[in-house]
């Protein structure tokens, strides 16, 4: 046993007694308190530091009184000894997850008990938003079911650069705003919520792709698949918490009336009946909604995207021209260079310019195998006698390669037809 001292007392726990995985955020191990009653450890992630240590007030807000759906908070801090952060809280029965691990998906009527009592933490802490809300972090304790790890996430958020906060998410149970690495809000937990009863329902989370890159682009733009065999109303009520835009999706308050209105309703059987038509239609618009956020989000993720090569095909343009001549300059100690464009000798003059205002969408060369984002032009003239020559240059990739660069192209027909490469 290690012993720890933090802000209340002294405690012990067992490296060697895990109580479950280890989870983005830390580890819990079995616990003693000073006169041997079983607790659980909590050490976290994170290294001490004055911001922090200040945001540890949400595990003593946390550890008074009077919550019934949220795991007590015995004690908090960093021990002096080991120089790391723990929390103390109540030991409890087993989680979420192992519970359907163990017994598999429940029905409708289980799913809908558990999602209240987990609603009910979240009304009761509503001052903060969990940020982190998934299987492992609700707790059965009491015969009921009780949400924990409350606030930590934002613990570690303040106390870790954007670039590694990505490692403390929990994919499966990530809002899109999330992996945008945008701010967390309690509709933030709202589509935890729905991922949770995907799990409930269905014995896993709405996306189970295992790659982290596929998991991003799914809660990013693909709307969650439909359950069968479900009330309607609680169908609807799930495409709702999983919309892609935070701002859409409903208070825990309106959650909780749905949620006890399922339950009273399926104990009266004719009202419900007489209902389920209409039921079926919302369920059925609330799905089609959300494929149309879901479509609309990939159409805005798709030209941020193109926004953002078509600003960095312009600073590679610049970049090349620069170079190009630098190096007339350095070799051609006669040659004039007309501002950041242009450079003559003699009767001839080379000019390179681009469209700043020219960005491609992706459907101008859908015939082609190719994707252009920006367009230029390179052109050598010379006055006596008359000639001038120029060309197009397109910023662009082949489309099974996805390698954007300059290219530059001279055609009168469509060179970059299907039959064509460069």
């Amino acid at each position: 046993m290690i012993q720890i001292k933090l802000n209340q007392s002294a405690w012990e726990y067992d490296p060697n007694q895990p109580l479950g995985p280890e989870g983005g955020f830390g580890e819990v191990f079995l616990g003693l308190d000073t006169a041997g009653t079983e607790v659980a450890v909590k050490r976290l992630k994170v290294g001490p530091d004055k911001l922090a240590h200040r945001e540890m007030e949400i595990a003593e807000e946390l550890s008074q009184p009077g919550f019934e759906n949220v795991i007590r908070v015995f004690d908090y801090g960093i021990d002096a000894q080991s120089n790391n952060y723990f929390l103390v809280m109540v030991l409890a029965e087993y989680s979420l997850e192992n519970y359907i691990e163990k017994s598999g998906s429940v029905t409708s009527e289980k799913a809908v008990e558990i999602l209240i009592n987990i609603c009910n933490g979240l009304s009761e802490t509503h001052m903060f938003v969990h940020r982190d809300l998934k299987p492992g972090n609700i707790l059965f304790r009491d015969d009921k079911w009780m949400l924990s790890d409350f606030g930590i996430a934002r613990f570690i958020e303040k106390s870790t650069s954007a670039r590694t906060l990505k490692d403390f998410l929990s994919p499966h149970y990530a809002a899109p705003e999330q992996w945008n690495f945008e701010h967390a809000t309690s509709a933030t937990d709202i589509y935890g919520l729905g991922c949770i009863c995907y799990f409930l329902l269905t014995g896993s989370p709405p996306f189970k792709k295992s790659e982290i890159s596929d998991l991003k682009e799914a809660h990013l733009q693909h709307p969650p698949p439909t359950i069968s065999g479900i009330p309607n109303r609680l169908r609807s009520l799930i495409g709702m918490m999983l919309r892609k835009n935070p701002e859409t999706r409903p208070a825990i308050s309106r959650i909780l009336t749905i949620l006890r209105d399922i339950q009273v309703s399926s104990k009266k059987t004719d009202d419900s009946i007489q209902w389920d038509s209409i039921q079926k239609a919302d369920a059925e618009v609330v799905e089609e909604h959300t494929a149309i956020e879901a479509k609309r989000e990939t159409v805005r993720l798709l030209r941020e995207k193109r926004k953002a090569l078509h600003t960095e095909s312009l600073h590679l343009l610049e970049s090349i021209k620069s170079d190009f001549f630098k190096k007339l300059s350095e070799n051609v100690p006669s040659i004039q260079c007309i501002g950041r464009t242009s450079a003559s000798l003699g009767k001839a003059t080379i000019t390179i310019e681009h469209s700043v205002r020219t960005m491609f969408d992706e459907n101008t060369f859908s015939d082609t195998q190719w994707d252009f984002i920006s367009a230029g032009e390179i052109w050598i003239e010379q006055s006596q006698p008359k000639y001038r020559w120029g060309a197009s240059l397109l910023f662009g990739s082949p489309k099974a390669i996805s390698n954007y660069r300059w290219y530059e192209v001279s055609f009168f027909s469509n060179a970059f037809a299907k039959k064509n490469t460069i």
